[in-house]
């Protein structure tokens, strides 16, 4: 399986969204599957919406003004780059870091944890 995903990610990266999607279409005739790449943080409901809608703005308004530009050519999917920028920006692994920002004392070690 990991061949399907190295090869489609090389398609993708190459801009040959026919060959990606035909690929895709491939593995998922063969009955593979793939868990994407996901970040969690487990709670059993979310009072924390609002809070972290409000500091992810502010994360990305401070890394912007600090010279953070996106790298969208890393955003392997078949869209504009403005909408890469969103991809980026709303990515389930800064939701993770936010929600630790404000959930634990300052000071305290945050690690972000990936199932790649």
């Amino acid at each position: 399986m990991r061949v399907y995903v190295i090869l489609s990610n090389a398609y993708a990266a190459a801009r040959k969204w026919k060959d990606t999607a035909r690929l895709r279409a491939s593995v998922g005739n063969k009955v593979m599957k793939k868990t994407p790449a996901c970040s969690w943080t487990e709670i059993k409901s979310n009072p924390y919406r609002l809070r972290i809608n409000e500091a992810l703005k502010d994360l990305f308004e401070r890394m912007e003004q600090e010279g953070y530009v996106p790298t969208t050519k890393e955003a392997l999917h078949d869209v504009e780059d403005e909408q890469k920028k969103n991809l980026l920006h709303y990515h389930s692994g800064r939701f993770a870091i936010v929600f630790g920002a404000i959930s634990t004392p300052d000071g305290r070690t945050i690690r972000l944890i990936n199932n790649l």
